[in-house]
């Protein structure tokens, strides 16, 4: 099973052009996504935590241009952690998350972090689960 997950979520780097006076971070093209639904920012400080969550409809797509973001990804049956990737500036990535999968993140740059979802459908809080942080046993440890 850990090794069917690792498959569902994909982790694409991403192209980062250097440019004087500030970089061009890029993200994805037409030819790349299947379906739009939407583009979303979430704003996560350092330290915090912000777990768990499930979506039953919603493909993710997440990128992290500021600062720096651990994601976990839990299998549900298990309760147990079967992936964990940190992407930002240092490791500019996509994840692609399918469907059915509680994940949870924390920031993990100092200050200010930013993730910006591609979603393949408008946001809809009927298709969303929450857990609370201590439903699923993990430890998240130090910054």
């Amino acid at each position: 099973m850990e090794q069917a997950l690792h498959i569902l979520i994909e982790v694409k780097k991403l192209e980062q052009i250097d440019v004087p006076g500030g970089d061009v971070l890029k993200v994805a093209n037409l030819h790349e996504l299947d379906k739009f639904g939407e583009v979303y920012f979430s704003e996560i400080r350092g330290g915090f935590i912000k777990a768990w969550k499930k979506h039953s409809q919603m493909t993710l797509r997440l990128v992290v241009p500021v600062g720096m973001v651990r994601f976990v990804f839990f299998d549900e049956g298990a309760k147990r952690k079967l992936h964990d990737v940190s992407i930002g500036r240092e490791n500019y990535s996509l994840i692609t998350v399918p469907p059915g999968i509680w994940f949870g993140f924390r920031g993990i740059g100092f200050d200010l972090n930013l993730v910006m979802n591609i979603a393949d459908i408008m946001h809809d809080p009927n298709e969303i689960e929450r857990l609370d942080l201590d439903d699923i046993e993990f430890n998240w440890g130090d910054l």
